[in-house]
């Protein structure tokens, strides 16, 4: 009823892979390094999968995530990095730090459906990954969570309060950004440290979140920034102002009554 803890770890001939319907418990690295090709079907009985269980797994493609499972533990697909498709036939409601990290996979909206937050480089370094819109009910996004993914150009956020730092950052493709106003912390320089060619921002009305820098791109339009400034929440006196970094060649293109 169990593949052990590294019961196949580092098996270098290890091509093809039937496991039983009888196992519900795969255990901490039980695949890690293997040579396991193509595409792996879990028994549909599975209720754990260990950490690690198919880190490096390098010429894995396709794999199912069973019913029975809700957790998917850290590193368990670290660096699968043929790892294109992913069926997930149950409710994923946590992933571990470096669950994904250098996967190969095209799209994660199955695995975001219910999170409440993503953990620490999560998806990092994931190079097929183009657009991620991130569901309202996540509420935290991890350092580094999406850091290294250089073909992405499109990320929509709908409901997240904190972004730790280097969130986004390596991701020189990253054209496209919707944030929320529910946003409270926005990780600070370093977020979108990389991200050059920014061009079409959208902040949602009464964006109010005051550590936000998007000063490493110069191709924001004079409208894309007047509807930045337009966007934020007008604050009283009495309260905290901005910290909106723009950068003195952004800056120059607003127009005299925004500034």
């Amino acid at each position: 009823t169990k593949v052990g803890t590294r019961a196949f770890a580092n098996c270098d001939s290890l091509i093809s892979v039937t496991i039983p319907e009888s196992v519900t418990v795969i255990g901490n690295e039980a695949f890690s390094n293997s040579t396991v090709k193509g595409e792996l079907t879990l028994p549909s009985n599975l209720t754990t999968i260990g950490e690690g269980a198919f880190n490096g797994c390098a010429n894995l493609t396709s794999i199912n995530i069973p019913e029975g499972i809700t957790e998917i533990k850290g590193s368990t697909f670290n660096y699968c990095s043929k790892l294109t498709s992913i069926n997930v036939e149950g409710e994923i409601t946590s992933i571990g730090g470096t669950a994904f990290s250098g996967a190969g996979l095209i799209s994660i909206d199955n695995l975001l459906t219910n999170l409440t937050d993503i953990p620490i480089q999560c998806f990092r370094q994931m190079p097929n990954l183009k657009e991620v819109e991130i569901p309202a009910r996540i509420k935290y996004i991890g350092q580094t969570a999406f850091y290294g993914c250089s073909s992405l150009e499109k990320v929509i956020i709908r409901g997240a309060e904190t972004f730790v730092g280097q969130t986004f950052d390596g991701c020189p493709k990253l054209k496209t950004l919707f944030l929320p106003n529910t946003l409270k912390s926005c990780g600070g320089l370093f977020t979108f440290y990389s991200s050059h060619n920014l061009e079409y921002v959208t902040l949602e009305q009464d964006f109010n979140c005051g550590d936000l820098d998007l000063s490493r791109s110069t191709l924001y339009s004079q409208d894309t920034l007047h509807a930045m400034i337009d966007a934020l929440k007008q604050r009283g006196d009495d309260e905290e102002k901005y910290t909106l970094t723009l950068g003195t060649a952004n800056l120059e293109k607003i127009s005299d009554e925004y500034k």
